[in-house]
């Protein structure tokens, strides 16, 4: 499925990534993908919600962790110029109340390339912190859709 998600990249208003928390054999995959998606020409500026799933289950990655391991990623990449930690950000990471989850903290709202980013720590299963995360994409979603529509009026 995933070799054909480029050819949605041009219509995109927002980007959500759903990654398996509790399976860390697949954790560098899912932050691979993440790169792959902020690193992306064709999605400059697009928000990315990253959703952390199954914070529910002992041993799971939690939002901090999972900011951390993709700011390693980008670095690794040969991204330069990123912060270490959501605290060390300089103002690039804040903490807001989406996302909250019985195991984990609020979610991150990050600035990273160029694209408003939210890693939410979340139990689909048990409903916790989906909603919340999803809400407080949306308005970055919508602030972007207006933005191509006017850059795509001023093009034509």
């Amino acid at each position: 499925m995933r070799q054909i998600w480029n050819q949605y990249y041009d219509e995109a208003a927002g980007v959500v990534l759903v990654v398996d928390a509790a399976d860390h054999r697949r954790l560098n995959e899912a932050l691979s993908v993440a790169v792959e998606v902020l690193r992306s020409s064709r999605l400059e500026g697009v928000p990315l919600l990253i959703l952390a799933n199954k914070n529910d289950k002992v041993g799971a990655v939690d939002a901090q962790t999972l900011y951390t391991r993709l700011v390693e990623s980008l670095r690794d990449g040969g991204v330069r110029d990123l912060p270490s930690s959501a605290a060390a950000g300089g103002g690039s990471a804040s903490s807001a109340s989406a996302g909250k989850s019985s195991r984990a903290a609020p979610a991150m709202h990050i600035q990273l390339l160029r694209h408003a980013v939210i890693i939410a720590s979340i139990s689909a299963l048990a409903c916790d912190g989906v909603k919340e995360s999803v809400q407080a994409f949306i308005p970055s979603v919508r602030e972007n859709a207006v933005a191509s529509k006017a850059a795509a009026a001023r093009s034509s």
